[in-house]
């Protein structure tokens, strides 16, 4: 049989052919097709060729989801889900059972199992169970942690595997057991986080894991190849001799101390072994291989040479005519080359194979980089978030986590948990925190979903009252934009009052009037009546008076008379010459 070589595009936009193998056994040809790292668009139809026959197999691909370990506060509700999700719908038989609740198939295709858990007061786990053609597939479980919070400020934690036990504002995070995570060149089981009551946040919280993600844990891989480097110094000699080598083979491999020799779990060859001196300094050097599937050999070997430098002594005789020497190490030194298997990475002295969110180099692990997830362990690449969507950070292990972003908007005069700059799924809640003196608006919530608009910190008006008030005695503040009413206690019953907080670090008197600044008060507005009332009659008009009666109609013309009268007068006056001016001479007329 012939497989038809289907080429297929990677996420990185190279070409890979996938790997087609042949076998002749019993006069049978088996031909291999061989797909690693399968994503979804993968699935269909491939084609099987013998001579002048063919047939046509379908691959349906399906990936799994659930919600991840969760803590959760005792007494709440929490959701958990499984979903599957196929290359193509209406091949297969699929069933999908969540803590006994049956999947649904959505219009999507996907089958999506839902548990809702009400009062969660003590650890819980939930099983799921995938089957496909009457065969179960997959399975795995979701676990709960029940955690009292005793006041602590920090959210919530998740974790995908392995444990955490939590007591206040300290957790305990520990892999699976014969599991491990890396931590730069180390290989560490559990790790303890504490919260910051200052910031609300976990230790482990930092700009590229911002939701406090614990690490993915896996198990250690044997390697392909492994050799130890040792350089011996040795002390007795001051040149090299070809004896040395003879001599330091003969005590490895008869010393009660190094046994892998003896019991096939590490080799050397007679080139693995040399001699150099420098400055009357002689040093041996060996090249331990590991034998087999097992690399305890080749670690005994390293552990008992280190710590115990001067552990290797043995005598050697330079030529047939000198005497025995005896020489005795100094001191040590030691390298490892380690070829690990695909899907495995280099930590240390140990290859650790590649855990969820993350691929293998052909050297180390790395983490799946933003944009790109790998729900499996053990990969060689990382697939890439649909269009549209990307992922916040690196190390993302789920389709879910490819999702739309939100950034975690600045604040002044508090902080925030997700911190402010922090890169989150869009609708993570977050929680604002005021400085000291300052609070958020009273309409609004500390705890919102990421957005463009988070709340802000206003600074308190100050609140001045007195013993009569209906305020209470611990309200010293009032919020930015918001109202108090309050009553104060008189003879005739009680009065309301109101104050508002209209300007930031406003000073606010809600202090209730005495009897003395009630008389004091009315005689002031007793005072400004009267006031008023004399400036209005001051400016009151007068009338006129009335104008004389008109007189008879015989006196009216003796007025006419006289005034004609004495009109002639005057222009006669004016108009006759004048005098002439006493002692003679003429002049003009008398000018007026």
């Amino acid at each position: 049989k012939q497989w038809n070589q289907r080429r297929v595009r990677e996420s990185n936009g190279s070409n890979a052919v996938s790997g087609v193998s042949s076998t002749f056994a019993s006069n049978n040809v088996t031909s291999t097709l061989k797909l690693s790292s399968l994503k979804l668009s993968e699935g269909g139809n491939y084609s099987c060729e013998k001579q002048d026959m063919s047939s046509t197999w379908q691959l349906v691909v399906y990936s799994v989801a659930c919600s991840s370990n969760q803590l959760v506060l005792t007494g709440s509700t929490i959701e958990v889900s499984c979903k599957v999700t196929l290359s193509q719908t209406g091949v297969v038989v699929v069933d999908l059972t969540l803590d006994g609740v049956k999947g649904v198939t959505g219009d999507d295709g996907t089958i999506t199992a839902t548990q809702t858990l009400k009062d969660v007061q003590m650890d819980d786990s939930l099983a799921w169970n995938l089957v496909i053609q009457g065969k179960t597939v997959k399975s795995g479980m979701v676990d709960i942690s029940a955690y009292n919070s005793s006041g602590s400020t920090c959210p919530l934690l998740s974790f995908t595997s392995g444990s955490l036990e939590c007591d206040g504002d300290s957790c305990s995070y520990s892999c699976p057991a014969n599991q491990y995570y890396q931590s730069g060149n180390n290989l560490l089981s559990s790790m303890n986080v504490t919260c910051n009551s200052a910031t609300s946040q976990w230790s482990h919280v930092s700009s590229s894991n911002p939701m406090g993600d614990f690490p993915s844990c896996s198990a250690i891989s044997v390697a392909k190849s492994r050799k130890l480097n040792a350089d011996i110094t040795m002390s007795g000699a001051s040149s090299c001799n070809d004896g040395m080598k003879g001599g330091l083979v003969t005590f490895f491999t008869t010393s009660s101390d190094y046994t892998c020799f003896t019991d096939n779990t590490c080799k050397y060859t007679v080139s693995d072994v040399t001699c150099s001196d420098v400055n009357s300094v002689v040093v041996l050097s060996i090249v331990v291989h590991q034998k087999g599937s097992s690399s305890d050999g080749v670690v005994s070997f390293e552990s008992q040479l280190t710590s115990n430098p001067t552990s290797v002594q043995f005598d050697y005789t330079p030529s047939r005519k000198r005497s025995t020497v005896s020489l005795t190490s100094t001191g040590t030194s030691s390298s490892y080359e380690l070829e690990c298997e695909d899907g495995s990475g280099q930590v240390g002295k140990e290859c650790l194979t590649c855990p969820s969110g993350s691929y293998s180099d052909g050297e180390v692990c790395q983490k799946c980089a933003v944009g790109y997830y790998q729900p499996n362990e053990g990969s060689t690449e990382c697939t890439q978030c649909s269009s549209g969507l990307t992922t916040i950070t690196t190390g993302s292990d789920s389709i879910t986590d490819c999702t739309v972003t939100c950034e975690v908007a600045a604040i002044s005069n508090g902080y925030r948990s997700p911190a402010s700059g922090y890169t989150v799924q869009t609708g993570t809640s977050v929680t604002t925190f005021c400085s000291s003196g300052y609070s958020i608006l009273a309409t609004d919530s500390n705890s919102q979903a990421c957005s463009s608009s988070q709340p802000s910190c206003y600074q308190y008006c100050s609140v001045t009252k007195s013993d009569k008030s209906s305020i209470s005695s611990e309200t010293n503040t009032l919020a930015f934009k918001s109202s108090l009413d309050y009553t104060c206690s008189e003879k005739e019953g009680s009065t309301t009052y109101s104050i508002m907080c209209s300007s930031e670090g406003e000073a606010l008197d809600a202090s209730c009037p005495t009897m003395l600044w009630i008389f004091v008060g009315c005689g002031i507005a007793a005072f400004v009546i009267i006031i008023i009332i004399i400036i209005l009659i001051a400016r009151r008009p007068r009338h006129k008076p009335p104008p004389p009666p008109m007189p008879e109609a015989g006196v009216m013309d003796m007025v006419t008379d006289t005034f004609e009268s004495f009109s002639h007068s005057i222009r006669r006056t004016f108009n006759s010459p004048s005098p002439p001016p006493r002692g003679g001479g003429g002049g003009g007329p008398r000018r007026i």
